[in-house]
């Protein structure tokens, strides 16, 4: 309910221009939801993805790792495991700007960095997108 709560404020904040942001605990636990409840259940074994892994890193206030994870994609499942290791693609930023990527409302104020393979990255978020709906 909190993430859904963040979602919907976000997006309202949005539509009237205003700034937002989410707290950095709850940002990092969206993260893991988005990941493993809604990517991880939601396709099914109808994942139908390359293979490419993207990293997640997300980072505090104070510039420390909030989040860190890698996610791989396959065309019937999703794995999962902790930043550590090979990855086609790093998508950083602060992690309420990693949470708003993750969630598809990502934008000017809060923006991403992606590092590597892009099309993997992108893969990823078309992933979540089809998982969120």
């Amino acid at each position: 309910m909190a993430q859904e709560t963040a979602v919907h404020r976000v997006d309202l904040a949005q539509a009237l221009g205003r700034p937002w942001t989410v707290d950095a605990d709850l940002a990092a636990d969206g993260v893991d939801e988005a990941l493993n409840l809604w990517l991880g259940t939601r396709l099914g074994e109808r994942v139908e993805a390359s293979g490419r892994t993207t990293r997640l890193l997300g980072s505090g206030a104070d510039g420390g790792t909030v989040v860190d994870r890698r996610v791989r994609p396959l065309a019937e499942m999703v794995e999962y495991g902790d930043g550590e290791g090979p990855a086609d693609a790093v998508v950083s930023g602060p992690v309420d700007a990693l949470w708003s990527w993750v969630w598809g409302r990502a934008d000017d104020e809060h923006p991403v960095q992606v590092e590597g393979d892009e099309v993997a990255a992108l893969e990823l978020r078309a992933l979540l997108a089809r998982a969120q709906q």
